[in-house]
């Protein structure tokens, strides 16, 4: 008999954060288990299932040791593993460095001699994003917004198309992407990677986690400066759910397939979207 029914799972996740759950085994776990998993992956849970003698599933699981249970996970997610996790953050290193070298700084006096032509604000901005694991860290960018109206802390509203707020420099900023070169380094402080997905707001990640399905799946890794779902497309502010939930299931698919292949492509289209 389930002793924690589905009811009382929800129930609990919403009171105690958990990273993980693990699934043991009881008489009705097949029936249920879609349910178990909706509910944890949509508190940003992973989930374990304790490996059963007899069980049987349509696809190849990686078994692994979790604890003194031998476990499979329900999602494939290539950057949990030690040499893929080692390998990102070598190369977010170089390549960061090396942009910061020979691209970030004359693009920065370029830019700090135009924001210093049109307005007195400061040409950096900084503002609290979401980040892995649900940590909380600030993001910064060159100012694309006049500064009435922009919350540090991350609770201002969401960007919309065609926002009022938005400079005529920051428009141009924004259309090439220029305005995230400061974001390497946050790659270099190990709060982003340079590929993976666009970190939101404190309040805007609140928000839409309520509203869509397994968004907080995208929290397993670090944000980055672009992503899958920017080059297909799906960049730039928007309060249109329907679009969010497909930018979350690129982010989804990003955590499921990444391969350093992947990563090449994600910036090779990326420059080129900026040019």
């Amino acid at each position: 008999e389930l002793l924690c029914p589905v009811s009382k799972l929800e129930q609990m996740l919403s009171v105690n954060k958990a990273d993980e759950i693990l699934v043991g085994n009881f008489e009705s776990r097949r029936d249920i288990l879609t349910d178990i998993v909706d509910v944890s992956e949509d508190s940003g849970c992973r989930i374990r299932i304790v490996q059963e003698k007899d069980d049987v599933y349509s696809r190849h699981l990686d078994v692994h040791q979790f604890g003194p249970f031998k476990v499979f996970s329900v999602r494939e997610e290539p950057l949990s593993q030690t040499p893929s996790k080692i390998y990102k953050r070598i190369f977010d290193v170089v390549f960061s460095t090396l942009v910061l070298l020979f691209i970030y700084w004359w693009i920065y006096a370029i830019s700090w001699l135009l924001v210093k032509l049109s307005s007195k604000d400061s040409i950096f901005f900084k503002q609290k994003r979401v980040g892995r694991g649900g940590q909380e860290f600030y993001c910064l960018k060159f100012r694309t917004m006049s500064m009435n109206g922009s919350d540090k802390e991350g609770h201002s509203e969401i960007t919309k198309l065609d926002d009022n707020r938005i400079t005529s420099l920051g428009a141009f900023l924004r259309k090439t992407n220029i305005d995230e070169l400061p974001q390497f380094l946050n790659v270099l402080s190990g709060d982003m990677s340079v590929i993976g997905p666009r970190p939101h707001m404190i309040e805007e990640d609140h928000t839409v986690a309520e509203k869509l399905r397994k968004y907080r799946i995208r929290r397993f890794v670090r944000p980055g400066i672009s992503g899958w779902a920017q080059i297909n497309g799906f960049r730039g502010g928007t309060e249109d759910m329907e679009l969010m939930q497909k930018r979350v299931d690129y982010d989804i698919d990003y955590i499921e397939s990444w391969t350093p292949l992947l990563d090449l492509k994600i910036i090779w289209h990326t420059i080129l979207q900026m040019l």
